[in-house]
């Protein structure tokens, strides 16, 4: 029995990737987003991802995720090249001030 409980314990449990946006922007053939509005809708859809994917980790205490999760939310705000951006990023960190070790993960990504 304990032989068993030993080869399931070590391997890995299932999980999904996560790439890093770059490669799927790549992906998703996208190399530069001309039309204001198609620009908009994008950049909008980046941060409801990660607004929720900040939410998930932080409500379940998943902190081995908080690195994926800061650097989802400095990605939408250093592609949108407003100051809307960085303002977003700025009241993303006030919503989790709660949470050192993702303040710490926003510090490792310099902002």
């Amino acid at each position: 029995m304990y032989e068993l409980e030993a080869a399931l314990a070590e391997e890995e449990e299932p999980h999904l990737e996560n790439p890093p946006v770059e490669q799927l922007l790549e992906l998703a053939g996208i190399t530069q987003v001309e039309d204001v509005r198609s620009r908009s809708a994008m950049l909008a859809a980046m941060r409801k991802a990660a607004e929720k994917r900040l939410a998930g980790v932080v409500e379940n205490k998943r902190r081995c995720h908080y690195d994926h999760a800061a650097l989802l939310a400095t990605a939408s705000a250093v592609l949108d090249e407003e100051a809307a951006g960085q303002a977003w990023l700025a009241a993303m960190r006030v919503r989790h001030n709660r949470y050192p070790a993702l303040q710490r993960e926003f510090d490792r990504l310099g902002v």
